[in-house]
């Protein structure tokens, strides 16, 4: 579902990621500890020291901040903290993929099985061990509270078998492994300690990550402590991770400069002063997931007509978007996923390059030499109203008169209302919603109820492949080929978290798969 937007968008992204035969992924041997290691208490290297990280711990934007995994309702925002705590079976990487963490391998077994091997001697923070039944009940503890918080497909686990005292097989009711396969990093693979699991986890969350909380004062700051008996805790370099509220905007750069915190999103508009202080370093998360795009309502004139929107499509100037609106940290986006993914069809580089005299040719075919007026819905968001400015006076060129309409509610009023015909708005999906959240019907991202039956079936085979099986990266080939050809949807610029640190502080890298970008706490050090 597309989610509305805010003034800053949050994006997403996920590496050493081995898959090889047809339905089987297989992650081991990639880790930073060796897989099956036990689990370490040596002190870390490096001089500790404390990373302070800006982040809206009020509440207003998304829900108060909780440490119990099922009492979270909105997808992802705990995880910045949650993460820390309870880590998961697969650890996610900054540059698009999974490396052994509690478990050393996950296996697609078939489209309803996934073998999953834990790492053996790993223990709680609580000193509890880390078994095959703790596992298979902190997962069923997640599924079974039905938390809105949790990804629909994990009611799709019908059942866990403990297969040795750290092997689980876990068994799906519909034949979705693949899609359920990146759950295994993520919070629905947040296990809570058996001995813990009765208690009062927002107080006392007691996990197996690589930090334990410390101190948690509300619409303050959460502190977090490195946890000893964390089985890479060798590789921790930091003594302590903070958390200090701050609102989104302004606030984040003076938190900076008062040293409030050592390391913040910032604002794409201050992208250019912050560059210039030689006292921070600048950084982006690049992400896969979220880009600035247009829904576009197929069933209705004169946007019925593949002519007609592939029009659009070269009336729209991406790179100018990208330096004007974004400070050139974006890419203009010409398919479902960006050029550095592995799906990315390479013939697709460029398809729309800026051309209005062909968008010209083709409203002409289309019935349409003139142009024609339409209504364009947007969010009141800055980067969003900079962007749709800059196409309507791009489409007033080739004689398409479009009329803003803002919107505090753009998901209903676009997808339920159907006010305008399409609409720009940030769009954070992942793994196979990027196909199936605009171009499936029942999902509430696809608008007018667009459907083709060879899109689903695509889908649906893609539900069934490990993420990086070449059979899966073929079939994404097939259907961008298919979607950006027939231009069912309007793409702009994929946009990456922008964050700025202290020089004391190096090895900054987020997560940016999650809808609250998540630090990957195994490269930050400070000092030295």
């Amino acid at each position: 579902m597309p989610l509305q937007s805010h003034a800053q968008w949050r994006p997403r992204v996920a590496t050493c990621f081995v898959a090889t035969a047809v339905l089987v992924g297989v992650l081991a041997g990639c880790g930073s500890g060796k897989p099956g290691s036990a689990p370490s208490s040596a002190s870390p290297s490096g001089p500790g020291g404390t990373v302070s990280i800006t982040e809206d711990l009020g509440g207003t934007s998304s829900e108060p901040v909780t440490f119990d995994p099922t009492k979270s309702h909105v997808p992802m925002v705990q995880n910045p903290w949650d993460m820390a705590i309870y880590s998961t079976l697969l650890r996610p990487t900054p540059s698009g993929g999974y490396l052994p963490e509690l478990a050393t391998s996950a296996t697609i077994v078939d489209p309803r099985t996934i073998a999953v091997q834990l790492r053996p001697g790993v223990v709680f923070s609580d000193g509890t061990p880390v078994t095959a039944l703790a596992v298979k009940q902190g997962i069923l503890r997640n599924r079974d509270s039905k938390a809105s918080a949790f990804q629909a497909i994990l009611q799709d686990v019908s059942g866990i078998d403990v297969t040795g005292d750290s092997a689980i097989t876990i068994h799906l009711s519909a034949p979705v492994a693949g899609a359920f396969y990146p759950l295994l990093a993520g919070e629905e693979s947040f296990i809570v300690s058996p001995a813990a699991s009765s208690g009062d986890l927002n107080n006392h969350p007691v996990g197996a990550g690589p930090f334990v909380l410390q101190q948690y004062v509300p619409d303050q700051k959460i502190v977090l402590a490195r946890n000893p008996r964390y089985w890479d805790a060798k590789d921790i370099r930091i003594s302590e991770l903070e958390y200090v509220n701050t609102a989104p905007g302004p606030q984040q750069v003076n938190a900076l400069e008062s040293n409030l915190a050592n390391v913040s999103q910032i604002p794409i508009s201050d992208v250019p002063a912050v560059r210039s202080n030689s006292a921070y370093t600048v950084g982006t998360a690049a992400a896969q997931t979220q880009s600035l795009w247009m829904p576009v309502c197929k069933s209705t004139a004169p946007l019925n007509l593949v002519p007609v929107r592939q029009a659009l499509s070269y009336a729209i100037d991406r790179p100018a978007i990208n330096a004007a609106v974004l400070k050139g940290v974006g890419e203009p986006q010409w398919a479902l996923w960006p050029q550095g993914s592995i799906y990315f069809p390479a013939q697709l580089r460029n398809y729309y390059a800026y051309n209005p005299q062909k968008a010209q040719q083709l409203l002409a075919q289309a019935g349409y030499p003139n142009g024609f007026p339409l209504s364009i819905l947007i969010s009141p968001s800055p980067v969003i109203e900079q962007a749709a400015t800059i196409i309507q006076q791009e489409w007033k060129a080739i004689g398409v008169k479009a009329t803003l309409v803002t919107s505090s509610n753009f998901v209903n009023d676009l997808y339920i209302r159907k006010v305008a015909p399409l609409g720009i708005n940030p769009e954070v999906r992942g793994g196979v919603a990027v196909l199936t959240g605009p171009y499936q019907p029942g999902s509430e991202g696809d608008l007018c109820n667009f459907d083709n039956h060879s899109l689903d079936a695509i889908a649906s085979q893609l539900s069934s492949l490990a993420p990086q099986n070449p059979k899966a990266i073929d079939l994404w080939r097939q259907a961008q080929t298919y979607v950006v050809q027939n231009a069912l949807s309007i793409w702009l610029e994929f946009s990456p978290y922008v964050f700025a640190s202290s020089k004391k502080v190096s090895g900054v890298q987020f997560l940016a798969q999650y809808a609250l970008p998540v630090p990957y706490y195994w490269s930050l050090s400070v000092g030295g």
